[in-house]
């Protein structure tokens, strides 16, 4: 219940912020498609963050026996950090922060320090 309640406020958040960031240079710079490898380089990760403010999330392994459906949402910029909140239906909301760093977005927050977190130390490449 409260994963429903925290990914509707932010995506209520998200909303209220997305006229007011489409038209800005930083958003327009960020948006494109990221790639990120985990350690072991048995998994890839796309995430595309789209001018229009969606977001999509891609989970593939390279045997692609566990390649999972896309997770779709949405994204904002929340000062030097980037805000992406992503479904695959409504129990499986959650919400991303990665920081922006010389073009790249590395994983920040909760999911950057737990290791149990399929996030945990990506850093997103374009």
């Amino acid at each position: 219940m409260n994963e429903k309640i925290a990914f509707s406020a932010m995506a209520i958040l998200l909303a209220a912020s997305m006229l007011a960031q489409t038209r800005s240079p930083q958003f327009a710079a960020l948006a494109g498609t990221y790639v990120a490898v985990s350690a072991d380089g048995g998994a890839r990760y796309v995430l595309t963050l789209a001018a229009d403010g969606t977001a999509e999330f891609r989970s593939m392994t390279y045997d692609r026996g566990l390649d999972v459906a896309p997770e779709t949402g949405a994204w904002m910029l929340d000062g030097a950090a980037v805000q992406v909140a992503l479904s695959r239906g409504v129990e499986n909301a959650h919400a991303v922060t990665l920081a922006v760093n010389d073009g790249t977005l590395v994983v920040a927050g909760a999911d950057a320090t737990d290791p149990s977190s399929r996030l945990s130390g990506l850093t997103f490449r374009r």
